[in-house]
């Protein structure tokens, strides 16, 4: 496993149109007086569900077999499952 960190930009998966990930997760936008803020959620648990902040620093997982690609989270220690099409907009070394 590669531990090099990466940035994941949840603003660039919304702003392509990706609102709910393939395998799991909803991004949410929210606009705190013009200032834009996105946060991944477990599906709709806007109340406990906090995944993952736009722009975290997270590190690589690894490729599985079914085409998912796991990071995990510094800050939430959860695991975020990615599309290679999500991976490639949302992931900046």
């Amino acid at each position: 496993m590669n531990n090099k960190k990466v940035c994941v930009s949840l603003r660039e998966l919304f702003d392509n149109g990706i609102q709910y990930l393939e395998y799991g997760g909803r991004i949410i936008c929210t606009d705190d007086g013009g200032l834009y803020h996105y946060d991944l959620y477990k599906d709709d648990d806007i109340e406990y569900g906090l995944l993952l902040c736009d722009g975290e620093s997270v590190e690589f997982g690894e490729w599985q077999d079914n085409g998912k690609f796991i990071i995990g989270t510094s800050e939430y220690g959860k695991q975020i499952y990615l599309s290679k099409a999500e991976y490639d907009i949302a992931v900046f070394e």
